[in-house]
């Protein structure tokens, strides 16, 4: 056989007979024919209706590697396609629904690789791919959603079948069918609204969207889909596919609201069990990072960069034009990471820039995975970098101070990160000027906001250098992790899928016994109407210097805000406790207002404020005479 990239195989198909056909009506041409595949698919396709369900499992597994090797749809796929529909037609037949699967992935290009939000409902790729002889893939993909064309009648009977996986593929080939009929959204409905199974009707949502995207009305498919996951009284898997869908229809972030819904659901057995299932993705379940690595990618979404178009950055403070600045160089380095704190700063410089400011789901997640990470110190590690990054992030929008024993602007903080990251690329054969690249940015960021007063393009032209700039960053710094073996991780260890978690997830800041009340994600939750939870907090005294001055006060504060129990311990070791039996004692008493905010707390410069768990307290409160009373 020659290898001949410019056979067009859609000519052999707008040749074809009207009516019924089979393998011996493509007319292949002398250059094509005498590829030896040829009677090995015919032999393969002979064994489909085989009584053995092994055999047939051996010929679909051969038409596969024949037509559809690496995910790239072969010059012969369009070829196999009758006999395919014929044979999973046959109700008494063996695995009916794995037949229809490869001809829907046969009918999309790539497959293999058409997993993330902006490729998993598309049947084509921007680029051109060419299969393993040559062939463009594009081509081949188009002539057999040409072919299917001709048995969307057969495909509507499936819909119907006794079987629910021929009932989801049968959907998942339909949908790529061209041309497209008048009525097939609205047959695809009528069959939702009957679907008993939950998988198919996860796939038959997702049909409906991609369907409505593939006729260019991308807007109402995102609407249909939101209207899906967003109500409650929806089935399970109807919800489910809605979710799915939107994710894929859109960019960006997702709203808020679809996180909270997806991180509720995402690790339950039976969802991933149907995810499992969707025809689109069939072999992600077969790869190391399985379906919980599959929904981290989709959360986070395919696009590198920070989109800025559309804010009106024109009228920030040059103090935020700096920060966001050396927010989107340190983009770059999450973007190589392939972190999951991508979405977030993405929306924390956004938010900066535009007139609402930062919203506070975003501040959640950033503070979040901090307070996850910070706890661990391991400074060679992928989440150390991404929570330095999550806090400057925070530091920029102005939410909380730096978590430093003192005062450091984000371009300091930004330049120590890479100073950091230098550390650990001299161990390797790489050029380690990142802190130096960092430090002539920020060089030319003043320059920027310095010419601005004279000529305000200066300052348009500075966005569009660094945009450019963290673009060539993220392909150089992926080379740095490679080099420094570091791969993709959550917050809590290797395996975390955040912003998705496991009810026993290891580590995992919101499983663990101690939940902390004052950090920045519980205080902003308790503004959108968490309920309040009593904490515990110690207070040490600097200026203590004689026996009879307070060393450290521990307080028990209850979910209304006041004082429930507290003990003052002494230089001298004498302990008072008091209690709302005992509020006064010894001039020890539970304060009559309102436990001051924390910021109040922590920015008294005499004393030093901790929120402490329930365990502390307690060694803290325990009598004289306990074993652990010494431990004070």
């Amino acid at each position: 056989m020659v290898w001949d990239g410019d056979f067009d195989v859609r000519e052999v198909v707008a040749h074809l007979p009207a009516g019924v056909v089979s393998l011996d009506d493509f007319r292949w041409g002398d250059r094509v024919a005498g590829d030896g595949r040829l009677e090995e698919i015919r032999a393969a396709l002979e064994r489909l209706g085989d009584d053995d369900p092994a055999v047939v499992d051996a010929a679909l597994g051969r038409l596969r590697a024949a037509t559809k090797s690496e995910g790239n749809t072969g010059v012969f796929g369009v070829g196999v396609v009758p006999e395919l529909l014929r044979s999973a037609a046959v109700r008494s037949g063996h695995r009916r629904a794995e037949m229809l699967q490869l001809v829907g992935d046969l009918a999309r290009m790539d497959t293999l690789r058409l997993e993330l939000r902006a490729e998993m409902l598309a049947v084509t790729r921007p680029e051109e791919v060419w299969d393993s002889w040559g062939y463009r893939d594009s081509w081949n993909a188009e002539a057999v959603r040409t072919v299917l064309g001709r048995y969307t009648g057969l495909l509507a009977t499936l819909l119907d079948d006794h079987d629910a996986g021929v009932r989801g593929r049968a959907a998942y080939v339909l949908v790529s069918a061209v041309p497209v009929e008048r009525g097939r959204e609205a047959l695809l409905r009528a069959r939702l609204t009957v679907e008993s199974d939950d998988t198919v009707r996860m796939i038959l949502a997702l049909c409906i969207a991609q369907h409505r995207a593939g006729q260019g009305d991308t807007a109402g498919a995102i609407a249909w889909s939101r209207s899906l996951w967003s109500a409650e009284a929806v089935a399970a898997g109807v919800r489910l596919g809605g979710a799915v869908a939107e994710l894929c229809l859109t960019v960006g972030r997702a709203p808020a609201a679809l996180l909270t819904f997806v991180d509720g659901v995402a690790t339950e057995p039976a969802v991933e069990e149907m995810v499992r299932s969707l025809p689109w993705i069939w072999w992600v379940a077969y790869r190391e990072r399985g379906i919980v690595g599959w929904w981290r990618d989709l959360l986070r979404g395919a696009a590198t960069g920070i989109e800025l178009i559309g804010l009106g950055w024109g009228t920030a403070e040059p103090v935020v034009l700096r920060d966001v600045w050396c927010l989107m160089r340190l983009h770059a380095l999450l973007d190589a990471l392939g972190s999951p704190l991508c979405g977030p700063v993405e929306e924390t410089v956004r938010g900066l820039l535009g007139p609402d400011g930062v919203a506070d789901d975003v501040l959640i997640s950033l503070d979040e995975f901090e307070e996850a990470v910070g706890h661990l110190q391991e400074y060679d590690r992928p989440d150390y970098f991404q929570s330095v990054i999550a806090g400057i992030a925070v530091n920029a929008a102005g939410a909380a101070p730096a978590r430093m024993s003192v005062a450091v602007t984000v371009p300091e903080w930004a330049a120590g990160i890479w100073e950091a990251l230098d550390r650990l690329v001299r161990h390797t054969d790489l050029i380690a000027d990142w802190a130096d690249r960092e430090r002539a940015d920020q060089e030319d960021d003043q320059s920027a906001l310095a010419d601005a007063a004279r000529d305000p393009a200066a300052i348009t032209s500075r966005f569009a250098a660094v945009a450019s700039s963290a673009e060539l960053m993220t392909r150089r710094l992926a080379g740095v992790v490679r080099a420094l073996g570091w791969q993709s991780t959550g917050a809590c260890h290797e395996l975390c899928a955040w912003p998705v978690c496991e009810p026993a997830a290891e580590n995992c800041v919101r499983h663990r016994l101690f939940q902390p009340q004052q950090t920045l994600a519980a205080r902003l939750r308790r503004r959108h109407g968490a309920e309040p939870q009593p904490w515990y907090l110690t207070v040490h005294h600097l200026g203590a210097r004689s026996s009879g001055d307070p060393f450290e006060t521990a307080v028990e504060v209850g979910a209304d805000g006041y004082e429930r129990r507290k003990v003052v311990g002494f230089r001298g070791g004498r302990k008072v406790r008091v209690d709302r039996d005992h509020p006064a004692r010894d001039g020890v008493v539970l304060r009559a207002e309102p436990v001051p905010s924390w910021a109040e707390l922590t920015n008294d410069p005499a004393t030093v404020a901790e929120e402490v768990c329930a365990d502390i307290f307690a060694l803290r409160w325990a009598p004289d005479d306990h074993p652990l009373s010494a431990t004070w």
